[in-house]
């Protein structure tokens, strides 16, 4: 008796106008997700940075070698010759020993202090929350705007008879918590694709997010107001709001808290479970990092609330005014009222004060551990 040998044939094509297996899709899917979502995760940060921050500082430097006027505007090619006016004034190269010096020993001697004091409060102290959360309150508020006098209500009344205050801290509030949201998330989805993503130009990608962090953002000013006049955008708080929602700093902190929070076996792992990159970064690495997203938070919100030049410069203080410019305003008299000012200051400072409360377990656990100890 003969056995034939039957061997299974080549599989049918898919018939033309016809879906392919579902198996096809997720493959396709699953590779795209793999090459293009880590690149789509950079993208908003480097968009946004890009577009408002680099290319007004390259604008500068271009600026910097014409001769321009305020009124006409550019003149022609100057070359080197605005650098060589610089470099022959005495002004400049005392404004630049003095930055020098205050540079090297003020950043010497809050370092060794901050050491010393993370080192003291990471032992187990009595009463150790309070003392941590000691230390980051005085960043937020001064404790003498917290002291109550007398005649604290009629000053109150005042403040808010002289500026229109609620409109201050309507457009403050709406500022900072959109500025905040949008870098915390943003800021987090770069992090994790630099931490524990592999993908091309990684490396190179990141070290440029590093230097950028290094320039100041001061030197763009003019142009970045030129742009915001061509968008149309000046008095209104899309002007403040858009050029604050990512930073070089955020990136760097969020992508340190990956890749110490985040362990590749988690990642790994949700991956075989057949979960989406981007659901990844929600289930698994958004968790693991919420305290150090507490403290970024925090620290973005006091920073776009206490701003105050940039707004300044780009907002309308009787259209649009913020806390900051609200209490400039106070003080633009002849005769300056310090109990008007300071009862302003102090109304301004709520708002910190509570965000530091709903946030004070998160932002005590980030800024003295990480959020998985090994």
């Amino acid at each position: 008796m003969t056995v034939t040998e039957t061997r299974p044939g080549p599989r049918a094509a898919t018939a033309p106008g016809r879906r392919p297996p579902r198996s096809t899709w997720r493959s396709r899917l699953s590779r795209f997700d793999l090459r293009c979502t880590p690149y789509l995760f950079i993208a908003p940060f480097f968009v946004v940075f890009g577009v408002f921050a680099v290319w007004p500082l390259l604008y500068t430097g271009w600026i910097s070698f014409h001769k321009w006027a305020i009124i006409e505007g550019d003149q022609g090619w100057a070359g080197l010759h605005n650098y060589q006016a610089l470099f022959a004034d005495e002004y400049f190269w005392n404004a630049l020993l003095n930055t020098a010096l205050l540079l090297v020993l003020g950043t010497g001697v809050q370092l060794a202090v901050a050491l010393w004091l993370a080192g003291v409060l990471n032992r187990k102290l009595a009463g150790s929350a309070v003392w941590r959360a000691g230390v980051v309150l005085p960043h937020i508020v001064s404790l003498l705007t917290l002291t109550p006098g007398g005649h604290l209500l009629d000053n109150i009344q005042r403040v808010y008879d002289t500026v229109d205050f609620w409109l201050a801290l309507r457009n403050s509030l709406i500022i900072s918590t959109t500025v905040t949201v949008c870098c915390v998330l943003l800021s987090s989805l770069a992090g994790f694709a630099f931490a524990k993503l592999p993908f091309r130009g990684r490396n190179a990608l990141f070290v440029a997010v590093v230097i950028t962090a290094m320039l100041p953002t001061q030197l763009g000013m003019i142009p970045l107001y030129m742009l915001m006049g061509k968008l149309g955008w000046i008095a209104t708080l899309k002007a403040v709001i858009v050029p604050a929602l990512v930073n070089a700093f955020a990136v760097f902190w969020m992508r340190q808290a990956c890749d110490e929070s985040v362990p590749y076996e988690l990642v790994e792992a949700a991956r075989v479970d057949g979960c989406s990159t981007l659901g990844t970064f929600w289930h698994v690495a958004l968790p693991a990092i919420r305290p150090q997203a507490a403290v970024l938070a925090m620290f973005t919100f006091m920073a776009t609330w206490n701003d105050f030049m940039w707004p300044l410069i780009v907002l309308d203080p009787s259209v649009t005014p913020t806390v900051q410019t609200a209490l400039s305003s106070l003080a633009s008299g002849y005769a300056l009222d310090y109990t008007l000012i300071l009862s302003g200051a102090a109304i301004g400072v709520l708002p910190l004060l509570l965000v530091f409360l709903l946030l004070s377990r998160q932002i005590v656990a980030g800024v003295m551990q990480g959020a998985v100890k090994g």
